[in-house]
């Protein structure tokens, strides 16, 4: 979570004008700047400049771009393997896929599929919503309330890059059509065509490893199913020539070692559950939700649902221009416009001596009731939103939760530990589990294996590159 001020997510649909990309590039941008503010960069100079420096070569291939098309490469903050592409240029790489990636060639093949998908005007990546299904037991004009505030993402919830699902709804012919020129346009530009679907395959194991689920073959979904991508790779890429172009790193351990320092699994940065406990260490707060719920962190919003449905509890980042009770007041006064809802609180409080406003209404509606509950906060210079909304046998849980909100704990603080990629020389003869203990690695052996490409119960040789995770404690 990075408690920015609460965003509208644009979603858009690729529309083809014939020689006209003045809509590409105008709904790029925009797309850009929304994909900014919900993720935000991942910082990490060395891997910064290595997704640049290939991008720029894989343009510079290029035999023809669309006229005003500007490209643009970041790396950004999410912790699962993906790569995507908006109009007019705009190319994407997300922390979580760069440990997979083991050569130069392989990350050019992957971006260049990206950089075909723009320049064919391919279907735009839509974002999917997922429906929580609290909302049907709710009344209705209570529901239609919450549109007010931030738990409408409740209502119609993003599932961003992050998430349960990819982002491409590309069609199988766009996806093979990416995957023919991207490896020529890869070819174009110095690179090897053929690992493409080396890495396709090392991208598949790794999703399995830590997902503990099986890739399985869908005809239903849009990406063809890998094993059928890596046999086309191959077969296409078998003659194909390969350009002289020198590469950006002049050999494979200067390659390696720049992934040094990379995130693996959560950014503390962007807050870290321990448990049900909520806690922001570069913002210095604490939230406790309750016990049992699902949790999320989505960049704008944390929040947390029963399985069971009929309640949700969320904290944001509000307008800081105004105080807790200014917008307490101006929410009471939108809500009590409604005759269907009563207004049974509001005033000014204290919670955990922090300085806040309160709010609570309630709703009836085809005889079902509900309770909507908002807090807004001053903490450090910032304004905090608070709101749980639930069935009456899920009314106490969350006035619990909203309540917690405190200034965090040093010995909590204290729990929070990052895992970062380290590379260190395995010795000659040492299997994988001897290597791991020895360094200290944090990974599961078969994550490791995966990363590094290694044989199972191979053992390895000395002064070889492997990359691990090595457990630190968090500093701001």
């Amino acid at each position: 979570m990075k408690l920015k001020l609460a965003l509208s997510l644009v979603f858009f649909t690729a529309v083809a004008i014939a020689q006209d990309y003045t809509r590409d590039i105008k709904m790029g941008a925009k797309a850009a700047k929304e994909v900014e503010k919900e993720m935000g960069d991942y910082h990490h100079e060395a891997l910064e400049k290595m997704i640049r420096g290939v991008g720029e070569k894989l343009v510079a291939a290029l035999k023809k771009k669309p006229e005003g098309f500007q490209f643009q490469f970041h790396l950004v903050e999410a912790e699962e393997p993906n790569a995507f592409a908006l109009p007019g240029g705009h190319i994407y790489v997300t922390r979580g896929l760069l440990p997979l990636v083991q050569t130069e060639d392989e990350l050019a093949g992957i971006m260049a599929h990206e950089v075909i998908h723009v320049i064919k005007r391919h279907s735009v990546k839509q974002f999917n919503r997922a429906a929580i299904p609290f909302v049907l037991e709710l009344p209705g004009e209570l529901v239609n309330t919450v549109s007010m505030t931030n738990l409408t993402k409740l209502i119609n919830l993003p599932i961003v890059f992050v998430s349960e699902t990819y982002l491409a709804h590309y069609s199988r012919k766009h996806e093979t059509e990416a995957d023919k020129l991207g490896i020529q346009l890869a070819a174009d530009a110095g690179y090897n065509p053929k690992v493409l679907a080396t890495a396709l395959t090392r991208l598949s194991k790794g999703v399995e490893a830590m997902t503990g689920e099986l890739e399985k073959r869908n005809f239903l979904n849009d990406h063809p199913y890998t094993p059928k991508r890596v046999e086309t790779i191959l077969k296409l890429s078998t003659k194909m020539p390969v350009a002289k172009s020198p590469h950006l790193y002049a050999s494979q351990e200067a390659f390696t070692k720049s992934f040094s320092g990379l995130y693996v699994g959560n950014n503390p940065a962007n807050g870290v559950f321990l448990d049900n406990l909520f806690i922001h260490p570069d913002l210095n707060f604490s939230m406790l939700m309750p016990s049992g719920w699902k949790n999320r962190n989505e960049p704008d919003m944390v929040s947390a649902t029963p399985s069971d449905g009929g309640a949700a509890v969320t904290l944001s980042m509000v307008d800081q221009s105004k105080t807790p009770r200014e917008l307490g007041l101006e929410m009471q006064k939108k809500l009590t416009q409604s005759k269907t809802v009563h207004l049974e609180f509001a005033g000014d409080t204290t919670i955990n001596t922090l300085p806040a406003f309160i709010l609570r209404v309630t709703g009836k509606r085809n005889g079902k009731s509900g309770t909507l509950e908002m807090i807004w906060i001053s903490f450090e210079q910032h304004v905090y939103q608070l709101s749980g909304i639930s069935v009456p046998e899920k009314r106490k849980v969350c006035a619990e939760a909203i309540r917690s909100f405190s200034q965090a704990k040093s010995l909590d603080r204290s729990l929070i530990r990052t895992r970062e990629i380290e590379v260190v020389k395995s010795q000659s003869d040492e299997t994988l589990e001897a290597f791991s203990k020895r360094s200290n690695n944090k990974l599961k052996l078969e994550i490791t294996r995966i990363i590094n490409d290694l044989d199972k119960d191979a053992k390895l040789p000395a002064d070889k590159d492997i990359k691990i995770a090595v457990e630190k404690a968090y500093q701001k």
